[in-house]
């Protein structure tokens, strides 16, 4: 899949919501009769693009299918009693990206009772989309087995996106999922417009380099890998879960087995390496959130492999960034020392000042920029490599972790 830009800025979706006495306009449904609820489901873009596998932090949306899920009250225990598809007149061209649409969707649960709480929860999927009727089962849809999973009885604590069986790494690295909730009572569907914002609930990792050296003292490089310090979780939370104290805790420890390639992110094999110097080898992947690493680990590293998958080479990728976020999730602010970034190759020690450098959490909605398009990383030089990784996705987004 790739990178979308979803409402006003960034990876976000919006949703509007409130009480209409009647509404017009291209692809609406017919006028809401009086005392009907009704959910306006807006997705904004800027710019247009191919759909491929993440290829950069583009602006696009391309969103074929919308789903929303009632759930009667707001704790972890409050059952869903709705689960209603929305009527998505522009999956069309959605392949290719798509300018603002906007479509209004009557609720079809009636039975809210006033001053009860209740928390809306939508999804967006980028399943495949031939035709109107003929939704198919790929992408995030497959991936995380959406929007099928949650169903009338499920608990709002059960409301995850959970690796389906069969399933592994690439699946994630093309699937996008966007969601957003919020809390509601009857009454605010006739004092205001309530919004959801569905923002990504995968974070973007992706890295640009020339000269990937053939061979390393002799041996033969059968592949680049980005990975992280663990096996890549398999879960993620639809509802954005807030900190604990000042923790991020914005995921679920799931890993997958890191012996069996769960820790690997980005892979670009050999046999794509591009044989001229001023060719960029680029390659990214949608991740799950995850954990910052500790003590000795750092959170990803670049890997360079022989053909049977032995390590011939591992860099450190140490964060640097004007907005990075440290450990626990929060935006630290750009230092004195913030002149340089780097993978050091070799170092298994961490200097405690550094260590936001090299223990930072995957977070959802942002991208992770190892290296960049104009200025992709060098690996002729292996025992220096500069790195920047930039994890604000979207800069106009205040952005509070």
């Amino acid at each position: 899949m790739y990178l979308g830009k979803i409402s006003y800025y960034g990876w976000m979706l919006c949703l509007a919501g409130w009480l209409l006495a009647g509404c017009s306009g291209e692809n609406m449904p017919e006028e809401p009769e009086s005392g009907e609820r009704v959910l306006e489901f807006g997705v904004r873009s800027q710019d247009l693009t191919t759909r491929t596998v993440l290829s950069g932090p583009d602006a696009v949306q391309h969103v074929t299918r919308v789903h929303l899920y009632i759930f009667d009250g707001v704790s972890g225990t409050a059952r869903c009693v709705a689960s209603e598809e929305v009527d998505w007149p522009h999956w069309e061209g959605a392949d290719g990206g798509l300018p603002t649409r906007d479509r209004k969707h009557v609720l079809r649960y009636k039975d809210f009772m006033p001053g009860k709480e209740y928390t809306f929860l939508a999804i967006g999927l980028d399943n495949t989309r031939p035709s109107a009727e003929d939704i198919r089962e790929d992408h995030s849809g497959a991936t995380y087995q959406l929007p099928q999973s949650i169903s009338v009885g499920s608990t709002l604590k059960e409301a995850n996106a959970v690796l389906a069986p069969g399933k592994g790494r690439q699946d994630i690295a093309g699937s996008e999922l966007f969601a957003g909730s919020l809390p509601l009572r009857l009454e605010d569907f006739v004092k205001g417009r309530p919004v959801i914002d569905l923002y990504r609930r995968v974070a973007g990792v992706m890295g640009y380099f020339v000269n990937i050296p053939a061979t390393i003292e002799g041996r033969k490089v059968g592949a680049l890998q980005v990975r992280l310090y663990t096996g890549q979780n398999t879960r993620v939370p639809l509802r954005k879960v807030p900190y604990n104290g000042s923790l991020f805790s914005d995921y679920i420890t799931s890993p997958m087995a890191s012996d069996a390639g769960g820790a690997v992110l980005v892979e670009i094999p050999a046999s794509e390496f591009a044989g001229s110097p001023s060719v960029v080898n680029s390659r990214g992947s949608y991740v799950l959130p995850a954990a910052a690493a500790t003590g000795r680990e750092t959170t990803l590293s670049l890997v360079l492999v022989d053909e049977a998958g032995g390590e011939l080479q591992r860099n450190k990728v140490r964060l640097v960034s004007s907005a990075a976020p440290s450990r626990s999730g929060r935006i630290a602010p750009r230092g004195d020392t913030d002149g340089g970034t780097g993978i050091i190759e070799g170092d298994d020690t961490i200097d405690p000042d550094q260590e936001k450098a090299y223990h930072y959490p995957i977070v959802a909605n942002q991208f992770y920029s190892i290296g960049s398009k104009d200025s992709p990383i060098d690996l002729s030089d292996a025992k220096r490599v500069t790195v920047t990784i930039n994890p604000i996705w979207d800069k106009n987004h205040e952005l509070i972790f």
